[in-house]
């Protein structure tokens, strides 16, 4: 049986690695992880027995040690959680023993093709998982590769939340404000909109104090509308984050045609919200150009306009969507990249 080094060298993305250590474990593998020293407290919370070391991987000194702890500790295959960026590149380059292969999930497909950097990477990596069957579909290489979906959360006790009124219709937007994420303009708009009814609430699941955060929060101010929006100023984490999402009556990934990525997210990426709809059977609120995408398989409505989308609301909360997730089926796709490409 391998033994599987499941490695995040980024400081970011540890919404992923539950679900692939659930799947390694389901299947009797020997799993360590090699991480970020950032994702410490998170990986905490993921109890089991599962091994961790940890290393500031911002310094290649210690993107070196990661690499010899691997080898020390007798791993014979490893998967990257994030196998694209500049730390990544750096311990791909570092030599290793023939009898390691090296696996990965590419969050961003169309890096295969746009970066050198990635290039160099593949040269070296046997295989590539995505984290979605859509985006499996448009995968644009030639290099062995499957999906999973990252749907797979610990068990966190729900905790109370004080603030919410009962007859309110929550909206959750989970990640920090990036306009080239969502299309926070659009969101302003709908907020602004006379027909939209008083109890809706959009819960900005995120830190609102970085990136376009502040920006935002003070165009909402501006409008009037600031009380639409129930906001953070620092990081939701762990039972606060997912007490939020099971309270939510929907989530909204506010991606439309004027997004920055918009096509980027029906072809090659995903956006975070869509393993949240799967877990939960939240539905989300999405702008129909997901409509038309085969193997869009995510519990959703989808809307034209801001009227469309408010009739939608008018009719309150739909029953939660029972999700066909199946951790055998999962856990069998993910092992089989390398088990079907081994040496």
């Amino acid at each position: 049986m391998r033994h599987i080094a499941l490695v995040e060298l980024q400081p970011y993305h540890t919404e992923t690695l539950y679900s692939q250590l659930s799947f390694l474990r389901h299947k009797g593998y020997t799993v360590t992880l090699f991480c970020c020293d950032r994702h410490r407290a998170v990986i905490d919370t993921f109890r089991g027995d599962t091994e961790a070391f940890y290393f500031d991987t911002h310094s290649l000194g210690e993107i070196w040690r990661l690499r010899c702890a691997i080898i020390r500790e007798g791993c014979d295959t490893v998967i990257l959680n994030t196998a694209q960026g500049g730390r990544v590149l750096k311990f791909m380059l570092m030599p290793m023993p023939r009898r390691i292969s090296v696996y990965g999930t590419i969050h961003e497909t169309h890096k295969l093709t746009r970066s050198r950097g990635q290039k160099l990477i593949s040269a070296r990596i046997k295989g590539y998982y995505v984290l979605a069957r859509y985006i499996d579909d448009n995968f644009p290489v030639k290099k062995p590769h499957t999906w999973f979906s990252p749907s797979f959360y610990p068990d966190y006790e729900t905790i109370d939340l004080g603030d919410r009124k009962k007859s309110d219709i929550w909206i959750s937007i989970p990640g920090s404000i990036e306009n080239k994420r969502r299309d926070y303009g659009a969101l302003l708009r709908l907020a602004q909109n006379p027909n939209l009814p008083d109890n809706v609430k959009f819960v900005l699941l995120g830190n609102s104090s970085i990136g376009d955060g502040p920006s935002f929060i003070r165009q909402a101010e501006e409008a009037g509308v600031s009380n639409r929006f129930i906001r953070f100023d620092n990081r939701v984490d762990g039972a606060e984050f997912y007490s939020y999402i099971k309270y939510s009556d929907f989530l909204m990934p506010v991606i439309t045609p004027d997004t920055r990525a918009a096509e980027e997210y029906t072809v090659s990426k995903i956006s975070g919200m869509f393993p949240l709809t799967h877990a939960f059977g939240i539905r989300m609120l999405c702008h129909e150009l997901f409509s038309t995408v085969t193997h869009f398989d995510y519990p959703a409505l989808f809307y034209r306009t801001d009227d469309e989308l408010i009739e939608i609301l008018k009719r309150g909360k739909p029953e939660n969507a029972i999700t066909p997730l199946s951790l055998d089926t999962e856990a069998d796709r993910y092992v089989s990249l390398f088990e079907n490409t081994q040496k």
